[in-house]
C-alpha cells in the first residue's frame, strides 16, 4: 500500500471515529515506519485570558470529565 493510500485510509478511520464520538477530539500521529498512534481527549476545550481564570474553569469542568490520570 502506498503511503498516500495509507494516509487516506487513516483519514477515513479518523472521520468515522470523529462522527462516532463527537464529544472528543481525536487524531493520529503517522510514523515513518508506516504505523500510527491514535489519541483522543474529551471536550470541552477551555480557553482563558489568564492562568488563574484557566484554573477556575478547570475546577468547574473537572467533575464533569473523568480522565484517567487526572489528579
Amino acid at each position: 500500500m502506498s503511503e498516500l493510500s495509507l494516509l487516506e485510509e487513516l483519514d477515513r478511520t479518523l472521520w468515522g471515529l470523529q462522527n462516532e464520538y463527537p464529544g472528543w477530539q481525536i487524531w493520529y500521529v503517522f510514523h515513518r515506519d508506516g504505523s500510527a498512534t491514535w489519541h483522543a481527549r474529551p471536550k470541552p476545550w477551555l480557553n482563558a485570558p489568564s492562568p488563574d481564570d484557566l484554573r477556575l474553569l478547570i475546577g468547574k469542568a473537572r467533575p464533569a470529565i473523568s480522565v484517567e490520570g487526572d489528579a
